[in-house]
C-alpha cells in the first residue's frame, strides 16, 4: 500500500462512522487514520472496493472514526457537527497508568459520534476505570491539541512504567515507543535545540530497554515503522534499530567462544558500553537531518512538513555535510555521532559521498550505521523484498565492510524469520 503521513487540518477534513462505510460498494475517494500528533494517514484509495473484513478488524480494535477530505464524500447519514468544534489529537489507552494524576481532560467518541468527557483534567484514574474501558474495546481516546505537550511530558516521565506492563502487548509496547521516539525526533528537527536534543538522548534508554524485554520485540518495531511509507523519522528510527542490534549480536559473538574468532578483527573497538550505544544510535536518528535542513532552506517541504517524494540529487549529494555544520555547534552532540552524521553516505570503495574517503577514514560506527541505512533505503524506497536487498547488497560488496556484512544479514534475517504475519 502506498501511504503518506499528512498533518491534519480541521479546515480541510471531515470524519465519518466507520460503520457507515459499509453502506457503498467502494470508496469514492481517499480514506485516512489518525494518528498521533494529530496527523493522518492514508489506508483505503479512492475506487478500492470496500474491504469489510478490514473495517471490522479496525472496529475491534477501537477505531470508530475515519477522515476525508471536505467535499469528496457525501452519505445522509453522515453527522459530523459535533466532533470537531475545536482540534483533537488521539492518544492510545494503553498509554495511561492506573493511580496517576493526568494534568488534561480525555474524552472519547460515543455513538452519536460526539465527544463525551471520560476522565476530567488533574484526576486520577484507577485500575477498575482502566480495565472498563479493555473490557468495552476501548483503545483510542482524545485531548484537546492545546494539551498536546502535557501528554508528550506524561509520556516523558512514565514511559519506562509505561512499557514495562507485564499485561501490555509487545505490539503495543512497539506503537508506544517508536511514535514516542520519532516525536522527540521530529521536535529535535523541527527546533534543534540543547532541551530537545537532551530529551531525544533520554528516551533511547528506554528504547535499550524495550528491546531487551522480549527477542520479538525489533521486529515489531520495525513492522510497525515500515508498515506504509516512511517519513524521515521512521526511516531514521529503523537505521538505529538496525544498527543497535547488529552491535548487540557483535557483543553475542564475542561472549560465544564457537564465534569469537569471527568478530575478533572488531576488538579494537568498544561495543558494549551504554554510551558507545547511545552514541551510534544518536549518529542513525540524526544521520538525515541535514535533508530537512536543505529542503527547508530551498523551498521544498510539503505543507505536511514532509520531504518531498522526489529529493533533488543536490540535495542528496550535500545533506552529510550541511546535517554536521548544524549539528556540530551542539555539545549534546557526540563528536562521534558527527562523525555518522557526516560520512554515513561513504562507502568503503571510497564511491561514496560528500568527500570520497577511503575505508580507512570512514569510522567503525558509520560502516554499521551505513548497512542500515542502504539496506532500509532499498526495502522502503525502492520496494525490494528482504531477501532481494541483501542479494543486491551483497552484489556491491566492495561498498561495505566484508566482515560486518555478514552479520548484519544474519541479524535482518533472525528479524525476519520473528517477524508477525
Amino acid at each position: 500500500m502506498n501511504t503518506k503521513q499528512i498533518k491534519f487540518d480541521n479546515s480541510e477534513f471531515d470524519s465519518i462512522d466507520i460503520s457507515k462505510l459499509n453502506e457503498i460498494s467502494k470508496f469514492p475517494c481517499d480514506i485516512f487514520i489518525m494518528l498521533s500528533k494529530n496527523k493522518l494517514i492514508k489506508i483505503f484509495s479512492e475506487n478500492d472496493l470496500i474491504d469489510h473484513s478490514r473495517l471490522i478488524n479496525l472496529s475491534t480494535k477501537g477505531i470508530k472514526i475515519l477522515y476525508f477530505k471536505k467535499g469528496e464524500l457525501s452519505l445522509e447519514s453522515n453527522n459530523t457537527s459535533n466532533t470537531f468544534e475545536k482540534n483533537y489529537i488521539p492518544l492510545r489507552i494503553s498509554t495511561l497508568l492506573a493511580n496517576k494524576v493526568v494534568p488534561f481532560s480525555i474524552y472519547y467518541l460515543n455513538t452519536d459520534e460526539a465527544l463525551t468527557l471520560l476522565f476530567k483534567e488533574d484526576s486520577t484514574i484507577t485500575d477498575e476505570q482502566l480495565n472498563d474501558l479493555k473490557t468495552k474495546r476501548i483503545v483510542q481516546a482524545f485531548i484537546d491539541d492545546k494539551n498536546e505537550q502535557e501528554y508528550q511530558d506524561y509520556i516523558d516521565n512514565n514511559l519506562k512504567q509505561i512499557i514495562s506492563q507485564d499485561n501490555l502487548a509487545i505490539e503495543d509496547k512497539a506503537n508506544i515507543i517508536g511514535n514516542h521516539i520519532c516525536s522527540k525526533l521530529e521536535n529535535v528537527m523541527a527546533d534543534t535545540n540543547e532541551v530537545n536534543l537532551k530529551k531525544l538522548n533520554l528516551v533511547q534508554e528506554h528504547f535499550q530497554t524495550f528491546i531487551k524485554t522480549n527477542t520479538e520485540s525489533i521486529g515489531k518495531l520495525i513492522k510497525i515503522l515500515t508498515k506504509d511509507n516512511q517519513t524521515i523519522y521512521n526511516h531514521s528510527l529503523v537505521v538505529g534499530s538496525l544498527s543497535y542490534v547488529t552491535i548487540l549480536e557483535i557483543n553475542r559473538m564475542r561472549e560465544d567462544e564457537t564465534l569469537s574468532s569471527k568478530v575478533k578483527m572488531f576488538d579494537e573497538y568498544t561495543l558494549n558500553s551504554d554510551e558507545i550505544k547511545n552514541i551510534i544510535f544518536t549518529g542513525a536518528l540524526l544521520h538525515d537531518i541535514g535533508k530537512i535542513i536543505l529542503c527547508i532552506e530551498k523551498g521544498l517541504m510539503l505543507a505536511s512538513n514532509t520531504l518531498p517524494a522526489m529529493v533533488p540529487v543536490e540535495v542528496i549529494h550535500e545533506h552529510s555535510k550541511a546535517g554536521y555544520e548544524h549539528l556540530k555547534k551542539f555539545k549534546s552532540v557526540h563528536p562521534k555521532a558527527l562523525e555518522i552524521v557526516l560520512q554515513h553516505e561513504e562507502s568503503c570503495d571510497g564511491s561514496g559521498i560528500p568527500n570520497q574517503l577511503p575505508k580507512t577514514q570512514i569510522s567503525f560506527y558509520t560502516q554499521i550505521i551505513s548497512l542500515a541505512n542502504y539496506y532500509d533505503n532499498l526495502t522502503s524506497k525502492n520496494s525490494l523484498p528482504c531477501e532481494e536487498a541483501l542479494n543486491e547488497m551483497e552484489k556491491s560488496i566492495i561498498k561495505f565492510n566484508k566482515y560486518l556484512f555478514p552479520i548484519f544479514k544474519k541479524v535482518i534475517l533472525n528479524i525476519e524469520h520473528h517477524l508477525p504475519s
